[in-house]
């Protein structure tokens, strides 16, 4: 059977030649006018896909695109196509206002801050105050005291006695008591707003801080155990003029500078030693192989942990309440017509070094940009901005320092009264070395 060629399709009589060709077999003189505007329309928008196709495949060309980091900036070329420059992202500074490593265990003890934006809550049994059953006050009858156990609160760059109002303007702090305090810190913010963490709580809104305390590894390191003294003078007379400390005063005490000579107990205000807990005491040699007691011991023998000291001054002008208006008593003596403050002292309870040795250890204060650094440790010192709650300052004051009786965890003398404390003395976190955050 012959092969049938294909039946050829019918021929256009449109030359085969484009766009060009297509436009040279129109005779647009055959059009009436609507068929004439519909015809151009769809001139245009054939134009318009052609242009689209184009710059499409121009821009596929020249854009650089990077998966990594899809921020960057986009640029015209010089032959109107359009690049993409990516750029490296900054890192996130932490903001210098910001509560830095905050205490890990406030959602184990959420106590510490659950009443930080209540104005002047009054003393609550059972919540801040707790009825006991025993007395645990004792003394022997010449020097009155109060003890109250602290978990620290949190870190940052502040200092609102030296730099007032200037956040980030210090060295690393760690800060306790009060758990609102930073740069903006006033006698009204503290009390009247911010959480506790000392025994009873918002009843004690001081802030209480110091340099924070670096491993040499990194990290900064949390105390093993906090308890803030409040004692008076070594006579009955001293005791019992003592009276209550003003609501926002302001004391430092310790040496930012570095203290020049050797300090022994209660001298300088200061104190590095190895303790352990049973009124034994040493003092091993420090880094540099000098000794210690001004500076931290390069190690502590067995049995014995790494201890610090802050004294704070015991005498009060009665009028200001700048750190100018304090001063320390000569021989428990206080200048003529000046008031008898307790005096306040930081016993800060340090863990066990990882690798058993604390010669790289070393205080903020210690390496200050722009300064040649410091003998580890030789830059101790503290802060004391006033908030405890006068009626409850009252009591322990008239019921332990004027009775001269030892008052230990809050407790508030005959009374039977005790601060609360649901936190455990010594740190419970998970871990007393943290990360330390960048400026």
């Amino acid at each position: 059977m012959p092969t049938q060629k294909p039946t050829p399709a019918p021929q256009s009589n449109v030359p085969k030649q484009g766009l060009r060709g297509a436009l040279h077999g129109l005779d647009v003189r055959k059009f009436n006018r609507k068929q004439a505007i519909v015809a151009t329309i769809g001139l245009i928008v054939v134009a318009l896909i052609v242009v689209v196709f184009v710059n499409a495949a121009g821009l596929r060309k020249n854009i650089k695109l990077s998966f990594n980091n899809p921020q960057g900036n986009v640029s015209t070329n010089s032959d109107g196509s359009l690049s993409f420059n990516s750029q490296t992202v900054p890192s996130t500074p932490i903001s210098t206002d910001s509560y830095m490593l905050p205490n890990q265990t406030s959602q184990i003890y959420p106590r510490l801050t659950a009443k930080s934006g209540i104005a002047n809550p009054p003393p609550t049994l059972n919540d801040n105050i707790k009825s006991i059953s025993y007395n645990s006050t004792g003394g022997n009858g010449t020097q009155g005291q109060f003890r109250v156990y602290c978990q620290y609160s949190h870190f940052n760059y502040d200092d609102p006695i030296v730099y007032p109002g200037a956040k980030g303007a210090a060295h690393l702090h760690m800060f306790w008591g009060n758990t609102l305090t930073n740069a903006l810190s006033t006698k009204q913010s503290l009390t009247t707003s911010g959480g506790g963490s000392c025994n009873g709580y918002e009843l004690n809104r001081t802030a209480y801080w110091m340099p924070a305390l670096h491993d040499g590894e990194g990290h900064v390191v949390i105390p093993k155990a906090m308890v803030m003294y409040y004692k008076a003078g070594s006579t009955a007379a001293q005791g019992q003029a003592t009276t209550r400390m003003p609501q926002g005063l302001k004391m430092i005490a310790g040496n930012s500078a570095g203290n020049p000579t050797q300090s022994t107990y209660y001298h300088n205000s200061i104190e590095w030693d190895c303790y352990d807990g049973s009124q034994t005491w040493s003092y091993p040699p420090d880094a540099n192989g000098g000794p210690s007691g001004t500076t931290i011991p390069a190690s502590c023998p067995g049995g014995q942990d790494l201890n610090s000291l802050v004294y704070f001054p015991q005498c009060w002008n009665g009028t200001g309440l700048e750190r100018s208006d304090v001063a320390f008593a000569n021989n428990g003596n206080c200048p003529a017509g000046w008031k008898t403050m307790p005096q306040v002292s930081y016993h800060i309870f340090w863990p066990k070094s990882p690798t058993g040795s604390y010669a790289k250890w070393y205080l903020s204060s210690d390496r200050v940009a722009g300064q040649p650094p410091k003998p580890n440790g030789s830059t101790l010192h503290g802060d004391w901005f006033g908030g405890w709650n006068d009626s409850v300052m009252d009591q322990w004051i008239t019921s332990c320092i004027n009775r001269l009786l030892n008052c230990g965890d809050g407790q508030m003398g005959p009374s039977n009264q005790q601060l609360v404390r649901n936190f455990p003395t010594d740190y419970a976190g998970p871990t007393n070395f943290l990360t330390l955050p960048t400026k």
